[in-house]
């Protein structure tokens, strides 16, 4: 496809709803993903740290 302008280009062809819907919810996805795994290192990292005050490093490994 070839657009003329910036606004042909954004609209897609008529198919921006699909289009740009399917970018936005492939984005938010993504972020979700990002957002997911941090929490989850955060909190092995916290449960590590408890482990090794309560437990002490010799034993842990």
């Amino acid at each position: 496809m070839e657009w003329q302008s910036a606004q042909q280009f954004f609209l897609m062809g008529g198919y921006w709803g699909y289009v740009w819907g399917a970018y936005g919810v492939g984005l938010v996805l993504m972020i979700g993903e990002i957002v997911l795994l941090a929490r989850r290192h955060r909190r092995l990292l916290s449960e590590r740290t408890r482990r090794v005050t309560e437990v002490g490093f010799e034993k842990m490994s």
